[in-house]
């Protein structure tokens, strides 16, 4: 299990952070649990993706981090993973799950709220050769 928490840059000169813990993550003792502190994009392509069933929670609210998180991840998820998206229904986390979600698995809504939903990706898509998901150099699981 790994715990990430992230900034989210809205613009140059304002940071939105979207965990907050007095600045630091809390003191969990557990090993399974991992912080990586930081914006998206740069601390996410440093997580050792590990094989095995995922869960992943897309908690950024905005379309340039969601959709890097999205496309950096997408290699590694397979049939049966779960994606769960907080902010669903709004504009730039919606774009995210059309224009690329829906693009590259058959999805099985497994829950909602008014809010958000959950996923249980199905089989893989076929999809062309320029995809964005394609085209990261990154190994596909």
């Amino acid at each position: 299990m790994i715990f990430l928490i992230f900034k989210v840059k809205i613009t140059g000169e304002k940071t939105w952070i979207f965990f907050e813990a007095n600045g630091r993550p809390p003191e969990i003792d557990d090993p399974r649990v991992i912080w990586f502190v930081g914006n998206v994009e740069d601390q996410l392509p440093t997580v050792k993706i590990e094989s095995g069933p995922k869960l992943i929670i897309f908690d950024l609210d905005v379309y340039e981090p969601t959709v890097f998180a999205w496309r950096f991840l997408c290699p590694y998820l397979h049939s049966g993973d779960l994606v769960y998206f907080d902010e669903a229904y709004d504009f730039d986390e919606r774009r995210v799950i059309t224009e690329n979600v829906q693009k590259h698995f058959e999805l099985e809504t497994i829950g909602f709220t008014h809010t958000a939903i959950a996923f249980k990706l199905g089989r893989r898509i076929a999809i062309n050769a320029d995809d964005a998901c394609n085209n990261l150099e990154l190994p596909i699981c």
